[in-house]
């Protein structure tokens, strides 16, 4: 046993001693990027070092101010603008507008009717009286001409109630609410709780309840 162990590191010496003395392709490889690390490294740092330079010199340098590019252009070069002086327009400006005034026409009086070619004169309608509107009048003291038109009205119910709404009259048979019609030119103007009053052609007429 002992005899194989020495035959094995005999041949295993005589081995090394070959491949030292005649240099082989794993060798050269091995002793090749040696040599050229150290280049590759310092050419690295190199570049890393411009950029860095570079990049420090691009954030510390001043801006250009734009203001100088503007004042540096030649008047030549800006286009033709026309001063006009503060102290007003030219001699050309147009002249204020004055206001214009409409011509006032004469007063002129009431024109009376003129008669027509029948013969017939035109009447203008009787305005009804103010106080009409304000005073509260009786059957008996309507003028003959209003009291013949509504002659026969007679109430027989009368409801009075707080709430307008609800209030009512019978005249004639018919039922009515405050503010309805009985007929033309005769409406209900208010249920009050001793009778209505009754518009009667403009005139303010209180009827007492049955």
């Amino acid at each position: 046993m002992s005899y194989i162990l020495d035959s094995l590191k005999k041949s295993e010496q005589k081995r090394r001693t070959q491949h030292s003395d005649i240099p082989g392709l794993g060798s050269v490889a091995d002793k090749q990027p040696g040599k050229s690390r150290p280049w590759r490294f310092w050419l690295l740092l190199v570049f890393f070092g411009l950029c860095l330079a570079g990049l420090t010199l691009f954030l510390v340098m001043p801006k250009k101010d734009t203001g100088a590019d503007v004042d540096g252009f030649s008047p030549d070069h800006s286009p033709a603008t026309r001063i006009v002086p503060q102290g007003g327009l030219s001699q050309h400006s147009v002249d204020p507008v004055s206001p214009i005034t409409e011509p006032v026409l004469p007063a002129t009086g009431v024109t009376h009717p003129q008669p027509t070619d029948s013969g017939e004169v035109m009447s203008a309608p009787v305005p009804r009286p103010a106080e009409a509107e304000k005073k509260l009048y009786l059957f008996s003291e309507l003028p003959s001409g209003i009291a013949g038109n509504v002659a026969g009205l007679e109430m027989t119910l009368h409801y009075y109630s707080s709430r307008p709404g609800r209030s009512m009259i019978r005249i004639n048979g018919r039922n009515l609410h405050q503010g309805e019609i009985l007929q033309p030119g005769v409406s209900v103007s208010q249920i009050i709780p001793d009778g209505a009053i009754l518009d009667l052609h403009g005139y303010r007429v209180w009827v007492e309840k049955p």
